[in-house]
């Protein structure tokens, strides 16, 4: 073999240049890359979102929807007129059955409907009634409108849990739970306003039992508990342990009544945003279950009509920036009762309506809020687990 011919020192020096490059260039190509942490955070990236359950969870203070995404409330009370004896107060401007195209012409996600659930009248019947609401509820739900029943003829009664009239209004959810376990767009509000005089022990005592036979009939569904005294009772809750319990359960949502009232007094913005911040660093789940103001004044019943005002002008702006939702008192209106809080100057029903001119001044400000938010708070990236529901361990 013939040697190869000795090359130049500083061609060498090159060509040893060239290799320890190449050598480098090879290394960082096949090292690993580094996952980019999260913006600020220097424990490391953030939790990866939840994945779809297809179903509500409450976490703390966040209602997850069944995407994963964080769900925010957004829509009204209305009436269903289920038979000729269609829960409507006292009018007869119909409900909300077939107007599904205007529930989402306000960009609304959520109904509340008002319903008479003790039938000891005999009207409705309670066949009239558990069958007459079951296609509008299924009308809205598979359209994924959330529809929360309320039983609204319990209005300020202070039931105690085992009296004839609790009993007979445990017959109802015992059936409304035996047909929409298996719907999570179905919430349970329970009794609307039930307790006047602030007595958080039978209040409490009442909700507890009705979480825990919900529960153990096998259903997840979202319950909401309105506050003590006429639902406006925030102070209550927040500032003691009356509703510990009810909030450790799974999947239980407080409904408060903003009109305006704080304490016993007309709040202020500031006096709302207090509640909010103090129900949240308690880790509870707050919606806005009535809310409006009359016009013109003299209509209104709910307390005093610049407390109104107050309560609706803090949670127009509080309500989208803290994740608690907002539901409008009453969507249905009512051409003939003079106290429901109509979005509409001819006082008709929230159908056919829309910006362009026959708003009340505050049905305006809730057309505008209800496009200003999003349905969707973005993914939810804490641990379903915390929820409390034992279906969560069996996903």
């Amino acid at each position: 073999m013939v040697p190869a011919p000795a090359l130049p020192p500083a061609v060498r020096r090159v060509l040893a240049a060239l290799a320890t490059l190449l050598c480098l260039v090879l290394a960082v190509a096949t090292t690993p890359a580094t996952p980019a942490t999260g913006a600020g955070d220097p424990a490391g990236p953030t939790a990866p979102p939840n994945p779809a359950t297809g179903r509500f969870y409450v976490v703390g203070s966040d209602i997850v929807g069944p995407d994963g995404h964080i769900f925010y409330p957004i829509g009204a009370n209305a009436a269903i007129k289920f038979t000729p004896y269609g829960y409507v107060f006292e009018g007869n401007n119909g409900g909300v059955n077939d107007h599904l195209d205007s529930v989402k012409a306000w960009n609304w996600n959520t109904i509340r409907a008002s319903l008479i659930c003790d039938n000891r009248s005999g009207v409705p019947r309670f066949t009239e009634l558990v069958n007459g609401i079951d296609p509008v509820i299924r009308q809205l739900t598979e359209a994924k409108i959330v529809v929360m029943l309320e039983c609204h003829d319990q209005t300020g009664k202070n039931p105690t849990l085992g009296s004839s009239r609790d009993k007979r209004i445990r017959r109802f959810w015992d059936e409304m739970v035996r047909r929409y376990k298996d719907n999570p767009y179905v919430w349970f509000n329970i009794y609307n306003e039930p307790d006047s005089k602030g007595n958080t022990a039978r209040w409490a005592k009442l909700h507890e039992f009705y979480v825990d036979r919900i529960r153990k009939a096998g259903a997840d569904n979202l319950i909401v508990v309105d506050l003590p005294m006429w639902s406006q009772g925030i102070d209550l809750v927040v500032n003691g342990k009356a509703g510990d319990k009810i909030n450790a359960a799974c999947n239980t949502v407080f409904g408060w009544h903003a009109y305006g009232a704080i304490a016993g007094k007309q709040g202020t913005v500031a006096d709302h945003e207090a509640m909010i911040q103090a129900a949240q660093r308690k880790g509870m789940a707050l919606v806005v279950g009535e809310m409006g103001v009359a016009t013109p004044q003299e209509w209104g019943n709910a307390g005093p009509w610049e407390w109104n005002i107050t309560g609706f002008d803090a949670m127009v702006e509080l309500g989208p920036r803290y994740g608690v939702g907002l539901l409008w008192w009453h969507a249905t209106g009512d051409e003939a009762y003079f106290s429901l809080y109509a979005l509409k100057n001819d006082r008709s029903g929230f159908w056919t309506a829309d910006n362009s001119g026959n708003l009340t001044p505050y049905g305006q400000k809730f057309w505008d809020v209800s496009h200003a938010v999003s349905h969707d708070r973005g993914p939810f990236t804490g641990d379903l687990a915390a929820s409390g529901c034992p279906a969560v361990s069996g996903r």
